[in-house]
């Protein structure tokens, strides 16, 4: 009788089985191979960088392989709070992504890049209601340190400045008088605003003022000079490099600020000013291309787009919750 019919209808020793598939869970975890007993599933603690990996992954066309790099990445980075802790993390994530995804994602997002910034509409930063950010910021300071009755007087200056500066701007509309003459007396209008609240407010509270703000600068400072930081290592600048792009940058902010007095002096027009503002600007930035390697300009164009996209969900989450509130309250 041949061995073969021998071994006919034994069933196999339940311990080899349990070995083979032991080996076989040992060999998948130690060569990197998915688990196929576990879910592969990346979780993100929180609902704002689920949010922002689900929109990228929409708007990039992102590949699975790619989808699950950019998911690990915010993990790695934004976890744990650090989305909202850290002011280098999208610094951070710039660079982990630039590693970690295909060429082909990285492409797709500066194709992205470059459509957001043939249409500044769907940028932050652009327009004129970010000008009126400072004021805002430094009332809602005064409302900490007023008294109700100052309250109501600081109401009453406000609108009163309100109506003012409404009426200047329907007198530049209806061409009843020019742009620079509207400037120049909303400038006075702000001038003559800072009178009338610093006249309401108590020496104390002045001083009360100017600690709080003083002490939001140096907030403000730490904070850009986390992120400052966070760049450096993000691009891997050089002691050289850094000296350059500060002179650079110096460059370009000297010519705006001689720019900006000549267009308010009138000595040069405002169309005259916008031309000579993108000159100066594509200088900076050959100045850029000239001082950074490829790989740098890469990750500096993937921080540009997370930058863009990261504040358009904040701002967008801002408009639905209004929007909710009114809802509810309506």
């Amino acid at each position: 009788m041949s061995l073969n019919k021998k071994n006919e209808g034994k069933s196999m020793n339940p311990n080899s089985i349990k070995f083979i598939i032991l080996s076989t869970i040992l060999i998948l975890f130690i060569t990197g191979c998915e688990n196929p007993f576990s879910s592969n599933e990346l979780v993100l603690d929180s609902i704002e960088l689920e949010q922002f990996s689900n929109d990228l992954e929409i708007e990039l066309g992102l590949s699975l392989k790619n989808s699950k790099s950019l998911k690990k990445a915010l993990g790695k980075h934004g976890n744990k709070g650090l989305w909202d802790k850290d002011p280098g993390f999208l610094w951070k994530l710039a660079a982990e992504l630039h590693e970690k995804l295909s060429d082909e994602g990285k492409e797709k997002i500066f194709a992205r890049l470059s459509k957001i910034k043939d249409n500044p509409k769907g940028r932050i930063g652009q327009g004129p209601k970010n000008g009126f950010k400072g004021k805002k910021d430094h009332f809602s300071i005064l409302q900490k340190i007023l008294t109700e009755n100052q309250k109501e007087e600081f109401a009453i200056i406000m609108e009163k400045h309100r109506l003012e500066t409404s009426a200047i701007h329907e007198g530049i509309k209806a061409g009843e008088i020019t742009r620079q003459e509207g400037e120049k007396l909303i400038k006075n209008l702000d001038n003559l605003l800072k009178e009338s609240i610093d006249s309401i407010l108590t020496e104390n509270q002045k001083v009360q003022l100017d600690e709080i703000k003083q002490e939001i600068e140096a907030k403000k400072e730490a904070f850009e000079e986390q992120i400052r930081l966070a760049k450096i290592e993000a691009l891997g600048l050089t002691n050289d490099q850094i000296i350059a792009l500060d002179i650079a940058e110096e460059k370009a902010k000297n010519a705006l600020d001689s720019l900006k007095t000549l267009v308010e002096s009138a000595e040069l027009s405002r169309e005259d000013g916008k031309v000579n503002v993108e000159i100066i600007l594509k200088r900076k930035k050959n100045a850029h291309l000239n001082i950074l390697s490829e790989k740098q300009i890469e990750i500096i164009k993937i921080h540009q787009f997370l930058h863009i996209r990261w504040h358009l969900k904040n701002k967008n989450s801002k408009d639905r919750f209004n929007e909710e509130k009114g809802d509810r309250e309506g």
